[in-house]
């Protein structure tokens, strides 16, 4: 298993591009509910990625949450 990057921004980088790629696979396979909650957790990594996004830059020393 690849190790992911200690930021936790980087780690819902990593999560959503994931789940696009799972969302692909369950398709092929032809799993419709399976690709929906995979969609939806695709989905809520995208908004939670914006949510952070839209929250002001902390000062050095202290983590973006």
């Amino acid at each position: 298993m690849q190790e992911s990057p200690a930021n936790p921004r980087a780690q819902l980088h990593y999560i959503r591009d994931m789940l696009e790629q799972l969302k692909a696979i369950s398709t092929a396979s032809g799993s419709p509910f399976l690709f929906y909650l995979i969609d939806m957790a695709h989905q809520e990594a995208a908004k939670e990625l914006q949510r952070r996004d839209a929250l002001p830059s902390r000062r050095e020393g202290h983590p973006t949450v």
